[in-house]
């Protein structure tokens, strides 16, 4: 959603429209607008509120008296809500690189994300030049990385490609990306810093390891750590970990090679599976390890997700236990259905979590859709 804070002249008041709008909408806020000003008629954007950062500064100031521009920003809107987390961070660094002028050229561009690549987490020249070698970046020897200056080489890399930083990556054209760049897209689920007691000692920053790694990433985190085991380093913040429910997992109890393993799993299972249900299920089970966790998430044919209001699984609960749809039409109307439906809901183990409802099965040939098979029923 985006919603334009709109103001005439140099007024302090602002009206907000929300978007995609309505011509009565568009016409309501205007209305308002001319109680501000009626000498002053060039309406401008104050700001926006969206969860594009950068879209707010290329919206700030720009007037808005042109009706095409309601129409296109409506139609963008709806774009960036159905745009995943990831695709809207793409959007975000494309729109930071790029010198457009007019709202034909972000739907373009967000028509196009396929085009970019986007860096999870690199933020800083440093931070890239560091994900470069670790990637493969001039092939420089396992010797010399530790003395590298990864300020430097990002950049440089930064100058000679069309890339932009944000507050969340880095983003870059895939046309202009290194090969060895665009093989190592994969989500960040988890950020770890390390740090032994020489580093603590010298003063020295912690190093950051993103999770999923490879085994060649993991083992240059070793040599720039100057370690044998992770073990050895102290993990000293865990990022990633408050948007899972894990929550009963004591944080001093969690390593780097268990919390790699979840996340290896992780980024497999989203891919494949529904994301809420995961998550659900983990909510559900409250494991106590990571160990746990892993395994849940490995097996989502043991969960199925409960799509029904407390009043629709009322009313196939009764069919299911008088197998008689005029039972069900004979208590309509002198019962309470959701008073009802919770109780079965209750009994048939449904448990509601902040992604939805669910239940654990012990048959997985009964997890057939979002509804159990034995819980559909005809149209009532």
């Amino acid at each position: 959603m985006i919603v334009l804070n709109l103001t005439r002249g140099n007024s302090q008041l602002r009206v907000p429209l929300h978007l995609p709008a309505t011509p009565a909408d568009i016409g309501a806020a205007y209305a308002k607008l001319d109680t501000i000003s009626m000498n002053d008629r060039e309406t401008h954007i104050a700001s926006a509120i969206t969860d594009v950062g950068s879209l707010d500064r290329w919206l700030r100031n720009r007037p808005m008296d042109c009706p095409g521009d309601h129409i296109e920003l409506g139609e963008l809107s709806e774009k960036i809500d159905r745009m995943s987390d990831t695709e809207r961070k793409t959007f975000d660094g494309a729109l930071t690189g790029s010198a457009s002028e007019r709202v034909t050229d972000l739907l373009r561009i967000a028509d196009s994300l396929d085009e970019y690549i986007f860096i999870h987490g690199v933020t800083t020249e440093k931070e890239l030049g560091r994900f470069l070698v670790d990637s493969g970046y001039k092939g420089f020897p396992e010797s010399v990385k530790p003395y590298l200056d990864y300020n430097a080489i990002g950049i440089e890399y930064h100058a000679e490609h069309d890339g932009a930083f944000t507050g969340d990556g880095y983003t870059l054209r895939r046309s202009s990306a290194e090969p060895m760049i665009t093989e190592q897209e994969r989500p960040i689920v988890f950020t770890v810093y390390l740090r032994t007691d020489g580093m603590r000692n010298l003063g020295q920053d912690p190093f950051k390891l993103t999770l999923p790694a490879s085994d060649a990433q993991l083992q240059y985190a070793k040599d720039s750590l100057n370690i044998e085991d992770f073990e050895e380093a102290a993990i000293l913040q865990i990022t990633g970990l408050e948007k899972l429910p894990l929550n009963e997992i004591p944080r001093e109890d969690m390593d780097v090679w268990q919390l790699n393993g979840f996340a290896e799993e992780l980024v497999i299972a989203d891919a494949t599976q529904d994301r809420n249900k995961i998550r659900s299920a983990l909510e559900m089970e409250k494991p106590t390890t990571l160990d746990e966790a892993t395994g849940i998430i490995m097996h989502p044919e043991n969960y199925v997700m409960v799509r029904d209001t407390c009043e629709e699984y009322g009313r196939k609960a009764l069919l299911k236990l008088t197998g008689d749809q005029e039972v069900v039409d004979t208590v309509d109307g002198f019962i309470d259905w959701g008073e009802f439906g919770e109780q079965m809901m209750a009994e048939d183990g449904i448990v509601s979590t902040e992604y939805g409802m669910i239940r654990r099965v012990s048959n997985h040939a009964l997890e057939q859709s979002a509804d159990d098979a034995w819980m559909q029923s005809p149209a009532m």
